[in-house]
Parts: C-alpha cells; structure tokens; sequence
C-alpha cells in the first residue's frame, strides 16, 4: 500500500531519494512510483518538473536518471565537507587493528549517507557501498546517528515507514524508540543482520563538543560469522578511541555537532 504521500517537495525529494536506495542507474517511472510509494500519475508529473529543473533526466528506452544537476551538488559537497579526509587515516587504523570494514555515516534527512568506507583486507559483502543512502532505522551503523539527532528527525523517519529489509530490521515504531533510548543510554548500537543477512555492526556517533547532536557516525562492520559477538568488548573500545580522535580533529577546527552541520 503506498505511503501518504506529503508536501510536494517531499515528494519530489522521495523521488530522487529512490535512487539511493537501489543498484540500479536507471529506472522506469513505474519502478520510480512504486519505490516512492505514489501513485503513477503522480510521480510521472513530478518527475517531468525533476527533469525540467535538471535533477532527472530521460535515457533510452523511456528509463529514468539522475540529472547533471544532482552530480553537480554531489561534487560541491564532496569539495566541501572535510570530515572523510580528516577521518580517512584513524578508519584505515581501526580497520587494521580490527581486521573489518569501516563506515563513515552522515545524516541526510531521513537517509544515512556513507560518506566513507574503508575497506577490511578480509571478504566481505556490505550492501552499505560509500554514496549510497540507506533509511537512518536499519541496522546500528545509522541507529547511532539517528538516537542523537533531533526528535523531528525521528518523526520524520517513522512517517516515511520502516520497511524491513531483512527478519531482523526493526519495523515498529515503540521498539525502535526504545533501541534509541539504549542507544543513547549506551553510547553505542549493536546490530546483527538488520540491513543485511548476518552481518555485525558497531557504532558510535560522533560529536564532537561531546553533547549536542551528532555530526556523523563511525562503525566497524563484518560478518558474523568472523565478527562475533565475543569480539565485541574488544572492538568497541577501539571504535570508541577512534571516534574521540576524529572528534578532537573537529573540535580543534572549531565544529561543533550543535551547529546544525550534519
């Protein structure tokens, strides 16, 4: 059944949002539809303005595309946005000394970006690729963003819906909030097959006055087959002293997670 559908530029953001969430380069409007939760002659008219304006564009064959515009905006951010330069070298250390992939998360309205990922010299498959955007309620690498950013942010998530991706994904509203609340409680969030099939991830947000909202999320992320629940005491500290040293390489360039910079 499809979603309410919302403000017109929530639904036009949902539209290009699609493309996030998917493998695919290209998609029919009907596909566009139907992951955005709208009606076919509704997504068709607000994806003819996408591409007047730009951020979609037609391909052979009918198909769909994101427009110049979009990687336009996707270069500027890139450009400017400091935060996976500076935490590149301290995630290539985590990975070493964990032998597991590392993520580098930012919020995006309702979406987690992965803005960075290093990779484990170990086999692995993360659906979770960097530039990919995944919803902030699956899985512990987004959750530990989404429990320190604000209240609005978690309505907003809900509204959209929690769709599960696997058995494992949190698809109710009271059991989601109460992870958040552990979370917080916490300091960290622990997941096991929620994004995908048995697969760990442990992370811890980042913030760097130590309060406040949060400005990213770092994770170590593996299978769980080899990232097994008895390494986890041994993991989290290091992730945690990873993430206090990124977040003293921000403090000390003067951002501050209550800014609004995230």
């Amino acid at each position: 059944m499809a979603r309410r559908s919302g403000s017109s530029l929530e639904r036009g953001l949902r539209l290009l949002a699609v493309f996030a969430t998917v493998d695919e380069p290209e998609l029919t409007v009907a596909d566009l539809a139907q992951q955005a939760g709208l009606p076919p002659s509704t997504a068709y008219r607000y994806i003819q303005g996408l591409r007047e304006a730009g951020y979609l564009e037609s391909s052979g064959g009918g198909a769909i595309r994101l427009g110049e515009r979009v990687e336009a905006l996707a270069r500027r951010l890139q450009l400017r946005d400091p935060l996976p330069d500076l935490a590149r070298p301290v995630m290539r250390e985590l990975s070493r000394l964990t032998s597991e992939t590392v993520l580098l998360v930012e919020a995006a309205g309702i979406f987690g970006v992965c803005v960075e990922r290093v990779e484990s010299q170990e086999a692995v498959r993360l659906s979770f690729a960097k530039g990919r955007m995944e919803p902030l309620y699956a899985g512990a690498t987004v959750r530990a963003l989404l429990a320190f950013l604000p209240e609005d942010v978690l309505t907003a998530v809900i509204k959209g819906g929690l769709s599960p991706y696997t058995e494992a994904t949190i698809t109710d509203a009271d059991d989601l909030r109460e992870n958040l609340e552990q979370v917080r409680r916490l300091g960290y969030a622990h997941s096991v097959g929620e994004m995908d099939d048995e697969v760990r991830a442990l992370a811890v947000p980042l913030r760097p006055s130590g309060r406040g909202y949060a400005r990213a999320a770092l994770s170590v992320t593996g299978p769980a087959f080899r990232f097994t629940a008895e390494k986890v005491p041994r993991v989290l500290p290091l992730l945690q002293a990873s993430a206090v040293r990124i977040e003293s390489i921000l403090g000390r360039l003067g951002e501050h997670a209550e800014n609004g910079n995230i």
